[in-house]
Order: structure tokens, then C-alpha cells, then sequence
């Protein structure tokens, strides 16, 4: 998943006023927007990863039941 964002970022930066500049532009866009690509699926992960984390210990809290 981090490599097709990274992808799509990169095609996306491809496309940008910027990049039509010159082909060092279009180099650096296509670095920044997969860059930037893949940071955002990164973050998503991330916070996928906590949300679960935080309902996995509620549910075992729940189950216990109360303290001894």
C-alpha cells in the first residue's frame, strides 16, 4: 500500500504547474508527491493501528469485569 501511494503521489507531482518547468522540477515533484504519498498512508496506518489498539483494551477491560 505504501508503494502504490508512493506512486500516486509521484503521478500526482508529475502533473503540477511546478513540474512543467523543468526536468529537475519534475524530479523533485515526483520525490515530494511520493514523499508525501506515502507519509500519508503511513499516518492512516498509524492510526488504524492506536484506534484498534485503544477498542482491544477497552473489550478486554469489559470482560474482566470489575477489580477483586
Amino acid at each position: 500500500m505504501v508503494t502504490v501511494a508512493a506512486i500516486a503521489g509521484a503521478a500526482a507531482g508529475a502533473v503540477t504547474d511546478r513540474a512543467a518547468v523543468s526536468g529537475y522540477d519534475l524530479v523533485r515533484s515526483m520525490i515530494l508527491g511520493g514523499a508525501d504519498g506515502a507519509a500519508v498512508i503511513l499516518a492512516c496506518f498509524v492510526l488504524v493501528w492506536h484506534g484498534r489498539n485503544v477498542v482491544s483494551t477497552r473489550r478486554a477491560a469489559r470482560d474482566a469485569g470489575p477489580p477483586a
